[in-house]
């Protein structure tokens, strides 16, 4: 007996030494204590104790509850929920732990006494809530096994939480739920939720820093979808902004978008839609990224797919800006487009674009309507049609262009009616006409120096009823041209070197309008179904030291007009260098002449109805038909001017009157095709032929008051 009290009171003093020095794992001495209902006032729970909460629990307003490091909370039934709506204090440390848990989690001890027959699992517990009007400080929280029932197992509903150096996980739901608050989240760990790591509404602009996340289905913040109705700062670079679902920022709204976030787009018909304003200024290290879920290079794996998937094209929508001021700075916009003209569209809304990105987009890397934004320095590569598109109602002010691997390496433009004074003034990128483009009338069209215009497709016009001033430089001529010629403007048509420039890829320019001017313009292998690439059909022009080559009819056409053509070159057209009409009188001087069959002025044959002048002596005058001056009409021909029938049966008949007035020194000159000693090589044969008699008919004089002065006949 007496061994046997001995024997108890060592084992007595060892349990007594053992809690003293070293806490004795596996033995549980801490209280459990157990609650429900309003907690009061200054209540405090301590370190090492078991909080077990039977059933529902709040703070309520005007009390605080302190949580002391190393408590542990535990929740009995699936259902119970921790509302705040006072103040509650929970700070832990680094070695002491606070942790809100399920009954079944030992941490704490074995609290339900089943010797940990039971494991615990995800939902068996609702959630801790920071109500409206609450606030919240939490450091070295762990929280596990909640979000039974609720959007999280942490959910700040309006209330105030600085939440630091914690761990969120094993929810069933999202690990913490952020709605109308603005919540401070640093250094948190959240892994293994069900949803996202964090989802917030639309009217929420939390702090969010040092974020560690693994194994949560969203890897990132889910953002609902919505539209946004006050100021919202999506400035948390530390963790991926990842859009549920379509957004809208609201009109007068203003969305900034912080240097370093990279944004997703969860499914491909996603969009954001800014009726506000987006202010999203990133840096040259910290670019904002806009792009798809699959995307792990920016912002890691968020669909948590360990790079099963990889990105393509057409996985989200677009940003669509209708809103005044929006600024886009040192950002990437990746593969988007879906159901859209442009993964960046600016309809009727202001845009500067920075520094940025577009590529791989499925349709256009930038879209404009209605628009006149500002795009300097940017990159379009790879997208999956043009670089950028407009209509006919936007005026872009565009410079410092990189394009790359998109079909259309350019600007392309829709096809329709220009309404209101337009500007193509960005020699830095291509035009690209896609369609028909006409002028209407009273419009102005200006096209700056260095502008390269390239049209689409071999039938595509441009039609000016109101007026086109194209003024380029002698260092940087405008370029009217076909898709397939590299030489201005690049590879447009990225096709490599698969194909090359031929006359006829493109219609005309045709003028109807008053008071155009082209200046140190190039324009090249048009005249598709049209008599000339150039025409002057009604129209007023003034072309000087400009270049017309390579159509595959006349270089240019005049038909009823009385152009200016000043020191100009035709060079390899397929029929004249120039044509005209009956009643036309053109002032051509300055005239080189190279490469055409007919290296000279081609006159309609027919009848003469209102006085004329052939008073051109830079250029041959080749009769192409019988010529008639009409009763009562002067045909006057000026001096040194050379005049040439096209074919042996072609006549000039004058029933009215003729005045051909050389001089000694510059007599005019009637003669046939093959005359080289007279205007040059016209028919342009290298004088492979020589002339001959019976060449061309006659002049044939009925009318009154003919005057010929100094003038050959040959």
């Amino acid at each position: 007996m007496k061994d046997n009290k001995f024997a108890y009171r060592i084992f007595l003093s060892v349990i007594i030494i053992c809690i003293a020095v070293i806490g004795c794992p596996g033995l549980s001495w801490s209280a459990v204590n157990d609650w429900s209902g309003d907690i009061p006032h200054g209540t405090v729970w301590l370190n090492g104790d078991v909080q077990r909460i039977t059933d529902n629990v709040r703070v309520p307003a005007g009390s605080t509850l302190t949580i002391q490091p190393g408590a542990v909370i535990k929740f009995i039934h699936y259902y119970n929920d921790f509302r705040v709506e006072g103040t509650l204090d929970a700070q832990g440390t680094a070695v002491n732990n606070i942790v809100f848990t399920e009954i079944r989690d030992d941490a704490g001890g074995d609290t339900n006494g089943d010797g940990g027959l039971s494991l615990p699992s995800r939902g068996n517990w609702k959630r801790i809530e920071l109500a409206a009007g609450s606030t919240g400080t939490m450091d070295y929280i762990d929280v596990r096994y909640g979000g039974y029932n609720s959007l999280g197992q942490v959910w700040v509903n309006g209330g105030s939480l600085t939440m630091t150096n914690s761990t969120i996980q094993y929810s069933s739901t999202y690990a913490v739920r952020i709605q109308n608050s603005d919540p401070v989240l640093t250094d948190i760990n959240y892994h293994d939720n069900t949803w996202a790591a964090i989802s917030m509404d639309l009217g929420s602009n939390p702090s969010i820093s040092g974020v560690t996340f693994s194994n949560n289905a969203v890897n990132g913040l889910q953002v609902d979808g919505g539209t946004m109705t006050a100021d919202g700062f999506w400035d948390d670079s530390d963790i991926v902004y990842w859009l549920q679902n379509d957004i809208a920022v609201g009109t007068g709204v203003t969305l900034t978008v912080g240097a370093g976030q990279v944004i997703k787009f969860r499914n491909y018909d996603h969009d954001l839609f800014v009726n506000g304003t987006l202010d999203a200024q990133g840096t040259a290290g910290a670019p904002i990224v806009f792009t798809e879920a699959d995307d792990d290079t920016a912002g890691g794996d968020t669909n948590n797919n360990a790079g099963t998937t990889t990105p393509h094209w057409n996985s989200w929508g677009r940003i669509e800006m209708t809103g005044p001021g929006n600024v886009i700075n040192y950002a990437e916009f990746r593969y988007g487009g879906y159901s859209s003209t442009g993964q960046v569209t600016v309809n009727g809304g202001e845009l500067t674009l920075t520094n940025s990105t577009s590529r791989n987009s499925v349709s256009d890397g930038v879209r404009i309507a209605n628009s006149n934004p500002i795009l300097t320095n940017n990159t379009y590569t790879n997208n999956g049609s043009a670089a950028i598109s407009m209509d006919m109602n936007s005026n872009p002010a565009i410079s410092g262009v990189t394009v790359s691997g998109n079909p259309i390496n350019g600007l392309q433009l829709d096809g329709g009616i220009i309404s209101a004074d337009a500007f193509w003034d960005d020699s830095d990128i291509v035009y690209w006409l896609q369609s028909d483009t006409t002028v209407a009338a009273d419009v102005i069209l200006t096209v700056g120096a260095g502008q390269v215009v390239k049209f689409g497709d071999y039938h595509y016009d441009l039609f000016v009823n109101g007026t086109l001033d194209a003024r380029g430089t002698a260092g940087a001529p405008i370029v009217f041209t076909e898709r397939d010629d590299d030489t201005a403007g690049g590879d447009t048509n990225n096709n490599g070197e698969a194909s090359s420039p031929a006359w006829g890829d493109w219609g005309r320019i045709e003028l109807t309008g008053p008071g155009n001017v082209m200046d140190y313009t190039e324009v090249r292998y048009g005249g598709y179904s049209s008599t000339g690439q150039l025409t002057v059909n009604g129209g007023g022009l003034t072309l000087t030291n400009s270049t017309i080559s390579n159509s595959v009819s006349d270089g240019v056409r005049i038909a009823n007009s009385n152009p200016i053509l000043t020191n100009n070159t035709y060079t390899n057209n397929g029929s004249a260098a120039v044509s005209m009409d009956m009643n036309s009188n053109p002032a051509i001087s300055g005239v080189t002449v190279s490469g055409n069959p007919i290296n000279g002025l081609q006159v309609d044959g027919g009848t003469i109805t209102a006085n004329s002048f052939w008073d051109d002596s830079d250029i041959v005058y080749w009769l192409q038909g019988d010529t008639t001056v009409e009763t009562g009409v002067t045909l006057t021909v000026g001096a040194g001017q050379v005049v040439k029938f096209g074919d042996y049966p072609y006549d000039l008949f004058v029933n009215g009157t003729l005045d051909a007035r050389g001089t000694a020194g510059a007599p005019i000159v009637f003669t046939e095709a093959d005359d080289d000693t007279a205007g040059g090589d016209t028919n342009n044969n290298a004088g492979n032929t020589t002339p001959h008699w019976n060449s061309w008919g006659r002049i044939e004089l009925t009318g009154p008051g003919n005057v010929m002065d100094y003038t050959e006949f040959r």
